[in-house]
C-alpha cells in the first residue's frame, strides 16, 4: 500500500519573508548594508496647526480692535497681557482660549515642519537582505465623455 501522506522531507521548507524594520536615524549611527535613510514629516500637522494660529491670532485681534491697543497684536501672550490690563470678566471666556489655541497651532505647526530620519532595512531573521523592487506608478488622468467628466486616480 502506498503512504497515504508524503513524508517530511518530501516539500522544502517555504522560506521566510523579507519584512522591513525602521529604526529613528541617530547622529553618528551607520547606514547598514542594504539600509535606506529616509527623511519623513508630520504633514498632516502642518497646515491644519497653521490655520489654528492665524484664526486664534486673528479672533483674538479682533477683539480689542476697539480699544487702540497694540498688546493683541503680540502672539501667544498679546490675549493674556490685554486682559490682564484692560479686559473684563466676561472676557476672559474668549481671551484664555484665544492664547492656548495659538500655542497649540504653533506647536501643530512645528511638529508638522520638522523632519525626521528613519533608517529603513529588509530582514529575514536578523539578517540583512536587499529590498523588494516596488516601482509605484501614480498617473492622473482627465476624462471627457458626452455625460460629463472628471479626474482619475491611477495608482499601480
Amino acid at each position: 500500500y502506498p503512504a497515504p501522506y508524503p513524508s517530511p522531507g518530501a516539500y522544502p521548507m517555504p522560506t521566510p519573508r523579507p519584512r522591513l524594520t525602521r529604526v529613528r536615524f541617530r547622529e553618528g549611527m551607520e547606514v547598514r548594508p542594504h539600509g535606506r535613510l529616509i527623511e519623513r514629516r508630520l504633514s498632516f500637522l502642518l497646515w491644519p496647526g497653521l490655520g489654528v494660529f492665524a484664526v486664534s491670532y486673528t479672533l483674538g485681534a479682533l477683539l480689542v480692535i476697539d480699544s487702540d491697543d497694540a498688546l493683541a497684536a503680540i502672539p501667544f501672550l498679546g490675549p493674556l497681557l490685554w486682559q490682564a490690563r484692560d479686559g473684563t470678566s466676561a472676557d476672559l471666556e474668549y481671551t484664555i482660549p484665544a492664547a492656548l489655541f495659538q500655542v497649540v497651532g504653533v506647536l501643530a505647526f512645528a511638529l508638522g515642519v520638522k523632519k525626521r530620519r528613519y533608517l529603513e532595512v529588509w530582514r529575514v531573521g536578523d539578517e540583512p537582505v536587499p529590498g523588494p523592487v516596488t516601482r509605484r506608478e501614480v498617473a492622473v488622468l482627465p476624462n471627457l465623455h458626452r455625460h460629463g467628466g472628471g479626474i482619475s486616480l491611477i495608482v499601480r
